[in-house]
């Protein structure tokens, strides 16, 4: 299978691991192709709060995000997490349908994969689901500077917007961060070639 459905996603939390709170996600949708090496981006980022009935938050996670729970739960659009999963999984099965994919061939992708993955997991257990295969920017900027085709000093995201000349925003925003990485992503696949790195190197298989 070279054609994917990707989704870039990004949350904002109120800790480092559940039981902290998952107060936002951003997802950015497009269509990888392996057979050119090309990502073509299919929709409007998307950015959804959620609201707690108890939040589980720590000083230091809020003073990243910059959110303020008592604010956020007032916020017209925050819904609770089963809503939310309702509504993200309802996005991904019309977009596997109107551009043509099946179920296995979704992909999650993330800066520091395996952060987003565990609140996905945890408060979006069927959007979860649906996405079989992963994909860490932050692990593929490091195997591209080892190889020496990528010339940024560290791979953090911020670091890797400014080597490829984008500007992260001041204020962490889960949509922003999403498209950012989605953004290293085009720059960096054409790169893999140049590295010989095999997709099977770069898209780890995900259990749901």
């Amino acid at each position: 299978m070279t054609r994917h459905l990707i989704l870039s996603i990004d949350t904002e939390t109120g800790g480092f691991a559940p039981p902290a709170s998952l107060l936002t996600v951003g997802i950015v949708p497009a269509i990888l192709d392996l057979a050119d090496h090309t990502v073509t981006r299919i929709d409007q980022p998307h950015h959804r709060l959620v609201r707690h009935r108890n939040y589980v938050t720590t000083p230091e996670a809020l003073a990243v995000s910059g959110i303020d729970p008592t604010t956020h739960d007032a916020h017209p659009d925050a819904a609770y997490p089963a809503e939310t999963d309702a509504h993200l999984s309802s996005l991904l099965v019309s977009l596997q349908v109107v551009h043509d994919f099946d179920a296995a061939s979704t992909i999650f992708l993330a800066h520091n994969a395996s952060f987003d993955d565990k609140f996905i997991r945890a408060y979006l257990p069927a959007f979860s689901g649906w996405m079989r295969g992963s994909i860490c920017t932050m692990k593929l900027a490091t195997a591209l500077r080892k190889k020496k085709v990528l010339n940024a000093t560290t791979s953090k995201l911020a670091e890797l917007s400014r080597h490829i000349g984008l500007q992260q925003p001041d204020l962490h925003r889960a949509d922003l961060d999403a498209d950012l990485a989605l953004s290293f992503f085009e720059y960096a696949l054409p790169l893999t070639r140049t590295a010989r790195i095999r997709p099977a190197e770069f898209i780890t298989r995900r259990t749901p």
